[in-house]
């Protein structure tokens, strides 16, 4: 019940991003609340949260999805960021590369950088 509820709730978040052209704190905020709903209460992750919710405040889009990948998804990296065709391509890994199997890949794309960044990180947590 739980996992439908996560994964629901990202699906939610992930609508959102589809028709989005512009970046916004709303969308951060909307996304660190995604993330403030799974994470314990503990001293490294509440100076962790401080943090990002800093960067989000200041502008600094890239700067808190990075922070928000390092908080919540430890395993995953950053495999790719790369433009093309007019568009942004994030690629993450699960573990070393290359990946074993194609749930340890997630992908997004998006005209913005830090768009394309969320989707892939979004995906990454559907993905475990």
């Amino acid at each position: 019940m739980l996992e439908e509820r996560n994964t629901n709730r990202l699906n939610v978040l992930m609508e959102k991003l589809r028709p989005t052209h512009i970046m916004s704190s709303e969308l951060m905020l909307l996304l660190m609340d995604e993330a403030r709903a799974e994470l314990s209460a503990s001293p490294d992750k509440e100076k962790a949260i401080e943090q990002f919710d800093r960067l989000v405040k200041d502008g600094a889009w890239i700067d808190g999805i990075f922070r928000l990948l390092e908080i919540q998804l430890p395993k995953w990296r950053v495999q790719n960021l790369s433009m093309d065709n007019g568009g942004w391509l994030c690629s993450l890994v699960r573990g070393p590369y290359p990946p074993k199997t194609l749930s340890d890949m997630a992908g997004g794309r998006h005209k913005l950088l830090p768009l394309a960044m969320m989707s892939a990180y979004l995906e990454a947590r559907e993905r475990g």
